[in-house]
């Protein structure tokens, strides 16, 4: 059997993108369960299981609480995708969000967390 995607192992499935993706998850789990994760480089990123992702770490947003689609590196430095340091490629609710990050409102959400 499969060890990351608990089905029979042959050749389709070794050739199959379900089991390709989900084999790299394992991987990387493995490997940050082993050696550790490197923080996020943006205090607003965290590393959470994804229920929605068979349960694998995943990077979330805290601000827009949502799932990062756009970056599998586990070094977050040079990321500006949608949840990721200011630029043309965020989404417009995270674009909104970090405008008011210095914002006193902002201020006391963070102490919530």
């Amino acid at each position: 059997r499969c060890k990351c995607c608990d089905k029979v192992f042959g050749e389709a499935h070794a050739a199959s993108k379900n089991h390709k993706r989900k084999l790299e998850a394992w991987l990387w789990e493995r490997k940050a369960n082993e050696e550790g994760l490197p923080p996020p480089a943006q205090p607003w990123l965290c590393y959470e299981v994804n229920p929605d992702r068979d349960n694998v770490l995943s990077l979330r947003c805290l601000m827009c609480a949502k799932w990062v689609v756009d970056w599998e590196e586990p070094d977050t430095s040079n990321y500006e995708g949608d949840h990721g340091f200011e630029s043309g490629r965020n989404s417009k609710d995270h674009t909104r969000k970090l405008a008011n990050l210095e914002s006193p409102e902002a201020e006391e959400w963070w102490q919530e967390r």
